[in-house]
């Protein structure tokens, strides 16, 4: 039973066996294909990616499935790109349209994420969780499942800023960056407290 198997975990407990979890192993493809006798690839529609890999958690025995709601997208336009190398097959993640919009550290000290994304609806928010939540219980009802947030602390900031503008405002000003961290937690907690 994986759903007793992850729950087990959870509250580090050994069960019988040990329990799995993966995090992008059931997006490769070729992989998927022979796990579960699924004819899917990088270019196959995304019905047919979705089904295979629901087959490919259910075939590996997942305890545990990882999914979170919020990401780089609820940044807009407003944050930094510094690409993506080659991960998947095919290719299909790479990206070299590299783009910081911050020209210098004093801008990114500067920078209020209140002012440059505003506040968001709790209800709405609350409402997205609970819908993420359940299509994932749904889509695999024989795992532990999750919903939440990506871009925590660190990883919002990577996402805002890059690793160069952030390091180099880190490093011209510590005090001032830790104002900066902390005006982005404290944006941030509207995505945590709707999922109270």
């Amino acid at each position: 039973m994986s759903l007793a198997d992850g729950i087990a975990a959870l509250n580090l407990e050994m069960p019988p066996r040990v329990p799995r979890t993966e995090y992008s192993a059931d997006n490769h493809w070729e992989l998927v294909k022979l796990a579960t006798g699924i004819d899917v690839g990088p270019e196959s529609s995304d019905k047919i990616k979705k089904r295979a890999s629901h087959a490919f958690v259910k075939a590996w025995n997942y305890d545990f499935y990882w999914g979170t709601l919020i990401g780089g997208d609820i940044f807009g336009d407003l944050h930094t790109n510094m690409g993506h190398g080659i991960y998947a097959a095919g290719g299909g993640d790479y990206d070299d349209q590299i783009y910081c919009l911050f020209n210098d550290p004093e801008e990114v000290l500067n920078f209020d994420p209140w002012e440059a994304y505003g506040e968001q609806d709790k209800t709405k928010l609350v409402k997205r969780y609970e819908n993420h939540y359940k299509e994932l219980c749904n889509d695999h009802p024989d795992a532990v499942n999750t919903t939440g947030v990506y871009v925590t602390c660190i990883s919002g900031l990577i996402d805002i800023f890059g690793w160069e503008m952030l390091l180099m405002a880190a490093g011209v000003d510590p005090i001032r960056f830790g104002e900066l961290t902390n005006r982005y937690a404290g944006w941030m907690m509207q995505y945590f407290e709707a999922m109270d």
